[in-house]
């Protein structure tokens, strides 16, 4: 027994020891490295404190940028020297950019973290008056090809800020043969901050639609509703033949929500006219005629308040709601003693307090089945 516990002891203390050994020569390492990238660190600090903007980078501070950079720890600590707020930062910036353009072959041979972090540094810089070069372009939307999603929407962030349109369509070329790894949410935010000639984006965005998927095409049409694109005649031609995905129908239809005219509203009409017509597709009419007050549309919305889909009856309260609607017109809709409809029609009156407790009260007396009571609340009796 005695010989077991002196075992367990002996391996205990090579653990010990070990573990000793292992933490002083990472902590020698680390000592090293720290050493080297404080030099690096402190060269970079009194470099850049020292700019003057009419001799441009010092010879030292170019051989760092020329020879330094191909290594993520250095980009990493150069990176963050640039990025400090100090005088004359956009110009040392745009000095250095080149230098790191320079490294993007080194990059293209690093694992994901580094290329990833590499993008995000290109997506850094200012591109308003820079003109890339061809070269450039081609090399940096190979990072595209990346099955990392860090890589590509880093990526991506600096295609928004080339400003350059026609590789910008080509970014959105390799965007849809992806199928879905960059999520659309993210393409249209992105979109938005385009920062290039976004008439020419437009035009061949429109010029090539019918090249892309589906899921390219709903993802621009939000994009243009959002951006207050005016794609009018292209929406309604979508609409109209219904040759396109259902999604796209329906982002076509959400356009004129925000951007609604005559051709349209017939559209929206005549599909409120046919109840067999899909919900979605009446949801969206009634979500598109909002803004129209006229006699039509008021009682073709009215008439689907007790639709047994949930959305259409609940917006088409919401619409005669914004619309105003009297006690007489309020007490007909409580007459159809539809449970659900009334009780949608006091959520959207709950902070009226003076119709909410009418309706309130009507309801009560109904539920009784007090004939007389319930007359009496009949707006033509009110006193």
């Amino acid at each position: 027994m005695s010989f077991i516990i002196q075992i367990y002891i002996f391996i205990c203390i090579m653990l010990l020891i070990f573990n000793l050994i292992f933490i002083f020569i990472k902590r020698l390492k680390n000592s090293r490295l720290y050493h080297e990238n404080n030099k690096l660190e402190s060269i970079l600090k009194t470099e850049l404190d020292n700019y003057n903007p009419n001799k441009g980078l010092s010879t030292e501070l170019k051989e760092i940028l020329r020879n330094k950079t191909s290594s993520t720890k250095n980009l990493i600590i150069v990176q963050n020297e640039f990025e400090k707020p100090r005088k004359y930062r956009k110009q040392l910036k745009d000095e250095a950019r080149p230098y790191v353009f320079n490294q993007i072959n080194n990059y293209q041979k690093a694992n994901d973290y580094e290329q990833a972090y590499y993008a995000y540094v290109i997506s850094t810089f200012d591109y308003e008056e820079l003109e890339l070069k061809d070269k450039f372009y081609v090399d940096f939307l190979r990072f595209l090809d990346s099955k990392s999603l860090y890589v590509y929407s880093n990526a991506m962030d600096a295609i928004y800020k080339f400003a350059d349109p026609h590789i910008m369509s080509i970014a959105i070329k390799k965007i849809d043969e992806r199928e879905g790894f960059y999520h659309s949410k993210l393409f249209v935010d992105g979109l938005l901050d385009f920062k290039g000639d976004v008439e020419v984006l437009h035009n061949m965005l429109i010029g090539k639609f019918y090249n892309y998927s589906g899921r390219m095409h709903k993802s621009l049409i939000d994009y243009f509703r959002i951006k207050d694109v005016d794609i009018k005649e292209f929406a309604l031609k979508i609409i109209e033949e219904r040759k396109l995905d259902d999604e796209v129908i329906y982002s076509a239809m959400r356009y004129f929500r925000k951007n609604p005219n005559e051709e349209s509203k017939n559209i929206f009409i005549e599909i409120l006219k046919n109840d067999e017509n899909f919900w979605i597709d009446q949801l969206l009419a009634i979500q598109s005629l909002e803004s129209y007050k006229d006699p039509l549309v008021r009682s073709l919305i009215k008439d689907k308040i007790t639709s047994e889909n949930w959305n259409i009856r609940t917006n088409s309260i919401a619409y005669l709601h914004k619309h105003g609607l009297t006690k007489e017109e309020i007490y007909g809709i409580l007459a159809l003693r539809d449970k659900y409809t009334n009780e949608t029609l006091l959520y959207y009156y709950k902070d009226d307090q003076e119709i909410s407790q009418y309706i309130i009260n009507v309801l009560e007396k109904m539920n009784r089945g007090d004939k007389k009571s319930e007359e009496s609340l009949k707006p033509g009796f009110l006193v």
